[in-house]
């Protein structure tokens, strides 16, 4: 609804969205990996504005090092990175270790789709054939 979504996206035209989200485990002791995706509609001639401003806003979050990932080719913009915690002990901003989470974000029309996989078993390109599949079923 309207109320769930900020100002900014109002006025971008946002026009009605949902998100679902899986998740899976399986050890009772194990961190869940999991799989979210949320879409939105927009003006479709917005579409370029919104993507560069989620990736610009996405990759600020000072807890993660991002490394941009290759163009998965999937809709009309789009982009994806991987996001690896930050060490307190790393004197380097490089990546260290498994990522957190991986996401792709994509369009489809006046479709904006964004797909993101974190946990133990988080992996870039099976978040790749979601999105596939994903955008094939827009």
């Amino acid at each position: 609804s309207p109320g769930d979504v900020g100002n900014f996206a109002r006025d971008l035209g946002w026009q009605g969205g949902y998100r679902v989200q899986f998740d899976t485990a399986f050890d009772i002791d194990a961190e869940p990996t999991s799989v979210s995706q949320d879409i939105a509609i927009y003006p479709q001639n917005r579409m370029p504005e919104i993507v560069d401003y989620v990736l610009r806003t996405e990759t600020r979050n000072s807890s993660y090092f991002f490394v941009n990932l290759p163009d998965p080719k999937i809709g009309e913009f789009g982009g994806a990175y991987a996001a690896y915690e930050i060490k307190e002990t790393s004197l380097s901003h490089t990546p260290e270790g498994k990522a957190e989470y991986y996401e792709i974000i994509f369009t489809k029309g006046t479709v904006f789709d964004v797909l993101r996989m974190t946990g133990p078993s988080a992996d870039y390109t099976t978040l790749q054939v979601f999105a596939q599949t994903a955008y094939k079923k827009l």
